[in-house]
């Protein structure tokens, strides 16, 4: 255990009034970029920079639209740091579990059967595609409102490929539904 002056010394820029701490399970509810900074986790929103001590980090889970590097799972996998994807109802989507980490033997059954089966993995993919297209209307709504710039049409748009995700029956139809939103999106900027 680390006293309190050491605590200081390595955790002085660690804020957790940003992030929701239950026992070592982190809780990200906002938008924002999680990299790594050395043997931390730097959280960056539009307004703040927010360090994590990796070594404090047990589980985290993702409730709103955060973009990860192959360096920062490569940190998450050496600090065996497994995380959670919700969309924006809690509905879990998916898991990254380091492997290290122990895994339950029912997760990777579970896993293994939703691969197997056609329509669970099409429903998930859906899940994972609608939550993606909603975030992405979500970020070009905030664009708006700061930039004050009118993509009415362009909103319009995402949220028609919304709607296009329930009529999809293949995963590449939905892959190809995505990617005329963020073609769509960053046209915007």
């Amino acid at each position: 255990m680390l006293t309190g002056t050491e605590w200081k010394e390595n955790y002085e820029y660690w804020h957790p009034s940003a992030l929701i701490n239950e026992h070592g399970y982190y809780r990200i509810v906002n938008n924002g970029v999680l990299t790594k900074k050395d043997c931390s986790l730097l959280f960056e929103t539009g307004e703040n920079r927010l360090f994590l001590p990796a070594e404090t980090v047990g589980h985290l889970g993702f409730f709103d639209d955060v973009s990860l590097g192959s360096g920062t799972l490569k940190l998450l996998a050496e600090k065996e740091i497994a995380c959670s994807f919700y969309d924006q109802y809690g509905r879990l989507i998916g898991r990254f579990i380091p492997e290290k980490a122990e895994t339950s033997l029912e997760l990777l059954i579970e896993q293994a059967c939703n691969y197997k089966n056609k329509n669970k993995r099409t429903l998930q993919a859906k899940e994972i595609e609608k939550t993606i297209v909603y975030h992405l209307g979500k970020m070009a709504k905030t664009f708006t409102a700061k930039s004050g710039k009118d993509i009415t049409k362009q909103l319009t748009i995402i949220e028609e490929s919304e709607d296009k995700i329930y009529k999809a029956k293949t995963i590449k139809e939905l892959l190809l539904i995505e990617a005329r939103g963020r073609q769509v999106y960053f046209g915007i900027y």
